[in-house]
């Protein structure tokens, strides 16, 4: 990660999937940003994804299912999301 480098992530999404990404964007100038969720059924706010995305982000960290709420992701529509810019994705 270098400086003005931006990660995301949410806050669906267990530790393994989050922390490691947290570490990487800790480094001198890089930032993490974290996806909201929906309180009344557990999906991502599909706003803030997009709200969350722009041009210095370089890593989308997405799981597709949440061991914990049960919630499975529209990969699809998420990856619509950030294919227009220099990001990649991880699901």
């Amino acid at each position: 990660m270098g400086a003005g480098d931006e990660v995301v992530v949410t806050r669906l999404d267990h530790d393994g999937n989050v922390r490691p990404w947290s570490l990487a964007a800790s480094g001198p100038g890089a930032s993490l940003k974290k996806i909201k969720v929906n309180p009344d059924d557990c999906t991502l706010d599909m706003e803030s994804v997009a709200e969350s995305i722009s041009e210095s982000t370089v890593l989308v960290a997405i799981g597709a299912a949440s061991n914990l709420s049960g919630t499975i992701n529209n990969v699809r529509e998420l990856i619509g999301n950030f294919t227009w810019f220099r990001c990649r994705g991880c699901c």
